[in-house]
């Protein structure tokens, strides 16, 4: 596989998704009104065969999971975040005290994903300064095992970089992971900002 990023261009990437993904977890905590966790951002390159448990590094042993699916573009590239949520720990979620939303199931996570990817990507765009565009997002499971998920077709189109950060609150049991799943055109463009921000 192609590596197209140096170790000084993935500690870039890294602290560029830090400040991005940072902004959707207090986004999450404005939703839900609990305390955040987050991990260090974590980078992967993948091919074009990969599973969801190749891309998902940081969500761990859980049965059923939701995946709600942002497709997004910076400047003429594509790629796509995802949203995934260990689902019993939705189901607990959604009926905490201070949840900010009164939806339930499929239409929680949906809302969830909604303001944890957007406020992500906007501040990674605002931190590359690209222009970006976003297509509707799309719930693509809820409540589904692993071997039944079916990954975006742009997350499996040739060599993928993966950025993907882990949440979980204080108060509740639960885990999600937000992930940038970034096709070698994608990279192109990002490594070009993040050269442009190193100078």
């Amino acid at each position: 596989m192609k590596n197209l990023l140096s170790e000084d261009d993935q500690d870039a990437l890294r602290e560029t998704c830090n400040l991005a993904m940072g902004a959707g977890g207090e986004a999450l905590f404005d939703f839900t009104g609990q305390f955040v966790t987050l991990s260090i951002p974590k980078i992967q390159q993948l091919g074009g065969q990969s599973e969801p448990r190749d891309l998902l590094a940081e969500m761990g042993s859980v049965n059923a999971i939701s995946v709600a699916a942002q497709e997004f573009s910076l400047g003429q590239a594509s790629a796509s975040a995802l949203c995934v949520a260990c689902s019993e720990s939705l189901a607990v979620l959604e009926n905490a005290p201070g949840v900010s939303s009164s939806a339930v199931g499929a239409r929680f996570h949906q809302q969830m994903s909604q303001v944890l990817i957007c406020t992500a990507l906007r501040r990674f765009a605002e931190v590359l300064e690209l222009e970006l565009a976003l297509a509707p997002l799309q719930l693509l499971h809820h409540n589904q095992p692993w071997g039944k998920v079916d990954l975006p077709k742009i997350a499996l189109l040739g060599d993928t970089l993966s950025v993907e950060m882990n949440y979980r609150l204080e108060s509740h049991v639960f885990n999600a992971s937000l992930v940038f799943c970034l096709p070698e055109p994608m990279q192109t463009s990002v490594l070009a900002a993040l050269h442009r921000l190193m100078a």
